[in-house]
């Protein structure tokens, strides 16, 4: 109903260490921010892969993106950018994503703007990637 465009790239199943439910919870987490600012008519990828050691999961939009002095802050407890989406978290989403990643073993980064490669059109996005270790087999 809010006009967005959803597309879902990559492998299947990624067989990581760590707590499946914290894992759901974390991406489901990022895919909500991601809606939250790429509004009416705007595009969100997610993307599935695997790298040597780790499983990566991609969540992009096309919205306005995170100033580049304000990106440290925005993975900060309590940080918030000061978008238009400012007052409608608490500030506590990417930290917490990242604490629950980290404590797996994985690593969270967030770009914005989006690069060139990744990019969805002309707006600066943000990109959000976890990285989490694969389960030996």
């Amino acid at each position: 109903g809010a006009g967005l465009t959803l597309t879902l790239e990559g492998v299947g199943a990624l067989p990581v260490t760590g707590d499946a439910n914290w894992a759901r919870q974390v991406i489901a987490g990022l895919i909500d921010n991601a809606l939250r600012h790429a509004r009416g008519g705007g595009e969100i990828r997610v993307v599935a892969g695997q790298g040597d050691d780790a499983a990566q999961i991609r969540v992009i939009d096309n919205g306005p993106g995170i100033a580049s002095g304000e990106v440290a802050a925005a993975l900060a407890r309590f940080g918030q950018g000061r978008g238009a989406a400012k007052s409608e978290g608490f500030g506590i989403g990417l930290s917490l994503a990242r604490w629950i990643v980290e404590a797996q073993g994985g690593e969270l980064t967030l770009d914005s703007p989006v690069t060139a490669a990744w990019r969805i059109g002309d707006p600066p996005g943000t990109m959000v990637t976890v990285q989490l270790p694969l389960r030996p087999r």
